[in-house]
């Protein structure tokens, strides 16, 4: 069996998991180069996510409670008004009755009100690329889940073919003890052998349907998976990582933006307010009374103390923040650069050495059944050659959802499945 490396459409909806090979070409013509870019397929897959998983959905309106709290920071430069009215019991037995109306229209707040917005509008932003992040991570877990999928399939079908050569040795064996020419204990090694891939081979089925659940939960009624795209070289991946869409650095690099709008809106939170206000009063008996001017607020809370306090802990937090971004970006330039380095070592060496171990295998197996027939080998041997084929093509599949999962993780880290 030959090694493949494809590109596979998967469909589910809630009743059937349909999968097509799309292409097929050997492992062994295959580099990370030749793998090319697919950016907008990516992309697309994680804007049809976003738009119909419920999970995600539920989170994106969580997203427009954070940009109407926005909305009302910008709306205090508005004017306001209000309405006013009372009776009131008077010390001499009298009684009178007094309403007004007052509005007030904010002058100037000294830069608290610029630094309030820029501090509501980085939030909103991080909330922004939280959601991204949730989207791209979400992508990533489906497309796992996509691969050992693709897994499971060839390895039923390896068992199936393991199975079949099984059940015509079993045949064999059969003839053979009616002729007095094989033991009872052979025969029952060769249906133990047989039953016990029958039974491996329902337990990969019921994996099978199990999966069918998970891509409910991860996935909606119709996607298109497709392969994710791999960096060209060592280089482009240092090179790429720090201005990549990198779902967990775009959330880095908002957390220290919204951490220096906290510090640059503490160092003026306790600056006056100028308003203009206007306001007219009437009572009981008729009379009106009107007045317009300039109002300002000043608060000095304890002498200034806790401001000072707050302005050392908001500029502390962002030296922090800085440092974080830092340690993050080599840390993920360096995962990408690991997992590039594992797809290359299993591309270029695991792979076709478990191939070469199957070729072996396949060779020799035929031998192996003439000679038993002739009585030279054990039942027991023959069926050792026909465990290690199906063992090797198994390892053959199973490095191949690791080389899927190593190409999915660089996707991930190079944000191709960051939705713009």
């Amino acid at each position: 069996m030959d090694g493949r490396f494809c590109e596979i459409g998967f469909f589910v909806n809630f009743r059937k998991i349909g999968i097509n090979f799309l292409c097929a070409v050997p492992l062994s013509l295959i580099s990370l180069e030749a793998l090319g870019q697919n950016v907008d397929a990516s992309v697309v897959l994680a804007r049809t996510l976003s738009e119909c998983n419920p999970q995600l959905i539920a989170q994106a309106r969580r997203l427009d409670g954070s940009r109407a709290s926005a909305d009302g920071v910008r709306s205090e430069r508005l004017p306001s008004f209000s309405v006013s009215a009372g009776a009131f019991q008077n010390n001499n037995g009298g009684d009178n009755a007094q309403s007004s109306i007052t509005a007030r229209l904010p002058v100037a707040t000294f830069g608290r009100q610029a630094a309030n917005e820029n501090l509501s509008a980085a939030r909103v932003q991080l909330a922004e690329r939280k959601y991204v992040q949730s989207v791209a991570k979400h992508t990533q877990n489906l497309v796992d889940l996509w691969a050992e999928s693709v897994s499971l399939e060839n390895q039923m079908r390896i068992y199936e073919d393991t199975i079949s050569e099984k059940q015509e040795l079993v045949t064999v064996v059969e003839r053979r003890a009616q002729e007095g020419l094989s033991s009872e204990a052979e025969l029952r090694d060769a249906r133990a052998e047989y039953l016990s891939d029958l039974t491996d081979l329902e337990n990969l089925r019921l994996r099978l349907i199990e999966m069918d659940a998970d891509f409910i939960v991860l996935g909606c009624e119709q996607l298109s998976v497709t392969q994710g795209n791999i960096p060209g070289s060592r280089e482009t991946d240092i090179q790429t990582i720090g201005s990549s869409l990198n779902p967990e650095l775009m959330v880095s690099r908002a957390e220290l933006d919204v951490a220096r709008a906290e510090a640059a809106y503490e160092e003026v939170s306790d600056f006056p307010g100028l308003d203009l206000e206007a306001r007219v009063s009437v009572d009981d008996s008729g009379d009106t009374s009107s007045r317009i001017g300039l109002t300002i607020n000043y608060e000095y809370n304890n002498f200034g103390r806790a401001r000072l306090s707050n302005i050392t802990e908001s500029e502390m937090s962002v030296r922090e923040q800085e440092n974080l971004l830092r340690f993050l970006t080599t840390d993920l330039e360096q995962e990408v650069l690991a997992d590039h380095q594992r797809s290359q070592l299993l591309t270029s060496q695991v792979i076709p050495s478990i191939q070469q171990e199957l070729l072996s295998y396949e060779a020799t197996l035929q031998s192996s059944i003439r000679r038993y027939e002739a009585g030279k080998l054990t039942i027991r041997e023959v069926l050792s050659d026909i465990n290690e084929i199906k063992q090797s093509k198994i390892a053959v599949e199973e490095a191949l959802q690791q080389l899927e999962i190593f190409h999915n993780a660089i996707a991930y880290a190079l944000g191709r499945y960051t939705i713009r």
